[in-house]
């Protein structure tokens, strides 16, 4: 098996000694502004989860939707969004048990209420009429909230996963005759026009949403009625089990009545045995008896169904009266948690009182001391979250037309300036994906050698753009012509630019080397792209913003974004586009509807498209990047850095990383070394680094040289200091007359003989042993 060197050990090594010990920026570390409350909620944009949150929070919160209930507890609790709005019960149907039932197992708070009026909708493709629908698309609850209205409609009912998401699939879809019913949000959001409002069956469907929070406030609600909000009402919600007792519910109540506290709602909610368990695990688990310790129950008194209730009364659990309450009732409770004690009808306390006024700062109040200032992590915002913010801000606020996203009638049309590997690699994909391709050459991105060019009347051309001589000269005027193609991509040459940008373009996508992109801009015709969306694939966002700001018209649209991939990619160049990134920011993006179709088209791929800043994309990118390419590039010179018939996979893995890294052009790395802030402190680190770790394997190898030598030494004191002892055993048994050869004198015979042996050993006469020259005597 072949292994790599030992310069190419250090090297790896460094690498991630670098990564790990001094510690690269990493995702926590954001930009220097501080990010806007996220506040979680299940649904898909346009959802009554959403309306009901911007109700109550209005337009200076972020809200990021989620597939289910529990992700949105998981998203508080793992810090990804500061606060959840989740719907608990509805007039009409009911309670929500799922999210009585998560409410035990996240140790959340909550924090508020709101009682949100459901208005349905019903809504369809612009110009549509009512006599014109044949069928709606709604959930099973809306279409039961709605049915007389259906049925007077004549228009069959069809069930779907949600009601945003109804109204989704008609704009998606351009669905003719079809109708979803939803919230005038989705609508907007969607851009479908709505035909009629409030066609609820019953006009008293409310559903009561949660605020939750990691942080209880109810300190807050105790200090702000010592300040003068008497007035303000005060709900406490708590959960609870019973022992399996005659009369157990009734003593439980009567902690509340006899005290003169009003209920608001008690609910029983069958406990299943994981629950149980889970709830065991954490320390908090109910007994079945309250001596569970000194009762052995049978097997015929277990319950065969456990129960939680669920209980609101009015008031604080720092009242006197409630503290009383509440202390009785776990006397005789096995379980009691309080899960929340806030002030009730939408009225807000504590940080999120002071975002919802408008106050957006990073600020958090403690109890203990002054105001401190916190960090807070950032999630990367999908593009699903980014239509549900914008939507809701232009819905909060007042006389503001709301971004909508435009129907896919028309392919886009999408011109790539660059036509190097990676733009190559990215027209054919935009042609791949059903758009209009088209590119333009540059002097700084070379096409392939060898690039399969033809005329528009189908005859290949022999020689690429790259080729010299009169040939290039042939090839650079059939292009000048707008003549030549690869496969589905029109190719323009440089000289063709004011043709190139003509052809009524919706972006404009550059795929060009971060040094040379303010050259390239200066050689277009910038006066042509007011009306354009021009995006910038390069790896150093901040700097392409900087330029991109300076040089575009005010009218242009920019967005700078990374696609983390490209042809060096071994799964990208196979058409497996599944979880790799595209991280962009849009900087100054008016249409949200031709930015999301852009957009659109990498998360049909399935790629990871979230938007950071660009500070947060440069601190946390150039740094690895840099360090990859200098590894990568090193390690390609090493002489181990060649496949064998056998090699170990994380070297398989390595010389993978290294065969990427080569494919790129070697201005790529100087790019990087330019612009990257650290790039010299890097490359510092590096080199000590190297330096620490080779006298840290010198000091080794000297420390084992010594070791061995110093046993070696120790072996012959311990013999030097046997004879001694023998020889004075063989003085003593030789006091008297005559004796016989004794053990004793046997043992100076060996001593003496060791004695000759260390002497052959010194002249290199004992094989079996380390001397200063080769000899052939016998070893020890």
């Amino acid at each position: 098996m072949r292994s790599p060197s030992s310069p190419l050990l250090l090297l790896c090594c460094c690498a991630l000694w670098v990564l790990v010990v001094r510690g690269l920026p990493t995702f926590v570390t954001g930009g220097s502004s501080f990010e806007p409350t996220r506040v979680g909620y299940q649904g898909e944009p346009g959802a009554y989860s959403e309306k009901a949150l911007r109700a109550l929070l209005g337009p200076h919160v972020v809200a990021i939707g989620f597939p289910t209930f529990e992700e949105v507890f998981k998203a508080v609790a793992n810090h990804e969004v500061d606060y959840a709005c989740l719907p608990v019960e509805n007039s009409l149907g009911g309670s929500i048990h799922a999210n009585h039932d998560l409410l035990l197992r996240y140790n959340l708070h909550i924090i508020g209420e709101h009682e949100f009026r459901v208005e349905h909708a019903l809504m369809a493709l612009p110009g549509t009429k009512k006599e014109d629908i044949k069928k709606v698309y709604s959930h099973p609850q809306a279409l039961a909230q709605t049915e007389n209205y259906i049925l007077r409609l004549g228009a069959e009912p069809v069930p779907a996963h949600d009601t945003a998401g109804s109204a989704r699939r008609i704009a998606e879809e351009q669905l003719e005759g079809a109708a979803a019913v939803a919230s005038d949000l989705a609508a907007e959001a969607y851009g479908l026009e709505i035909l009629d409002t409030n066609i609820e069956d019953d006009d008293s469907n409310f559903t009561r949403f949660m605020l939750l929070s990691r942080e209880p406030v109810n300190h807050l609600v105790a200090r702000g009625r010592t300040e003068g909000r008497g007035k303000v009402p005060y709900k406490t919600s708590i959960v609870f089990t019973l022992p399996n007792t005659a009369g157990a519910l009734y003593k439980a109540l009567a902690c509340f009545s006899l005290r003169d506290i009003d209920f608001c709602k008690i609910e029983s909610r069958p406990t299943s045995v994981q629950l149980l368990q889970y709830l065991k695990y954490r320390g908090q688990a109910p007994s079945l008896h309250p001596d569970e310790d000194n009762h052995v129950p049978s097997e015929g008194d277990l319950p065969r169904f456990r129960y939680c209730f669920y209980l609101d009364f009015v008031g604080n659990d720092a009242d006197e009266k409630a503290k009383a309450a509440l202390a009785n009732l776990r006397e005789q409770c096995p379980y009691v948690r309080v899960l929340g004690s806030y002030p009730a009808k939408s009225y807000l306390v504590g940080p999120i009182q002071e975002v919802v006024a408008g106050q957006n700062q990073p600020y958090f109040s403690s109890s203990d001391g002054p105001i401190e200032r916190r960090r807070r992590l950032q999630r990367p915002r999908l593009l699903k979250d980014i239509i549900g913010v914008e939507a809701g801000a232009s819905a909060a606020a007042p006389g503001t037309a709301r971004p909508r996203a435009t129907p896919k009638k028309t392919p886009l049309k999408i011109g790539v300036v660059g036509y190097g590997p990676r733009g190559r690699f990215f027209a054919h994909a935009l042609d791949e994906m059903g758009c209009i391709a088209s590119a333009l050459q540059v002097e700084s991105s070379p096409m392939v050698p060898g690039t399969p060019l033809t005329t528009t009347g189908g005859s290949v051309l022999q020689e690429s753009l790259v080729d010299i001589g009169a040939s290039f000269d042939r090839a650079q005027s059939l292009v000048n012509n707008g003549v030549l193609h690869d496969d589905g991509v029109k190719v323009y040459a440089k000289e063709a630019a004011s043709n190139f940008v003509s052809q009524d373009l919706d972006v404009v996508f550059l795929c060009v080397p971060s040094l040379d992109l303010e050259a390239v801009l200066r050689n277009l015709p910038l006066h042509m792209l007011h009306d354009k969306l021009v995006v910038d694939a390069g790896r150093t966002q901040l700097h392409a913003r900087e330029i991109l700001l300076a040089l575009l018209p005010p009218e242009a649209e920019i967005v700078c974004a990374d696609p983390m991939f490209g042809p060096s990619t071994p799964r990208a160049a196979k058409g497996k586009w599944t979880d790799l990134a595209l991280v962009y920011e849009r900087v100054r993006v008016k249409d949200m509807g031709l930015f999301t179709r852009f957009v659109q088209l990498f998360e049909d791929r399935k790629c990871k498209c979230v938007e950071m800043t660009a500070e947060e994309h440069d601190e946390m990118t150039l740094g690895p990047s840099l360090l990859t390419q200098m590894v990568g590039r090193a390690v390609s010179f090493q002489e181990a850095a060649h496949t064998a018939l056998v090699n170990t996979p994380s070297f398989e893995d390595l010389m993978r990383a290294v065969e990427q890294v080569k494919e790129q052009p070697h201005d790529e790395l100087y790019a990087l070394y330019r612009l990257c802030p650290n790039s010299k402190s890097l490359l510092r680190s590096i080199r000590a680094t190297l330096v620490e770790m080779e006298a840290e394997l010198a000091k080794r190898d000297g420390y084992l040289a010594a070791r061995q030598e110093v046993s070696q030494a120790s072996k012959w004191e311990h013999l030097s200091e046997l004879k001694k002892l023998l020889k004075e055993v063989v003085k003593e048994t030789n006091n008297g007359a005559e004796q016989t050869p004794s053990v004793a004198e046997q043992g100076v015979h060996e001593a003496k003989g060791l004695d000759d042996d260390r002497a052959q050993y010194s002249r290199g006469a004992v094989t079996g042993l380390p001397g200063k020259g080769a000899g052939s005597g016998s070893p020890l």
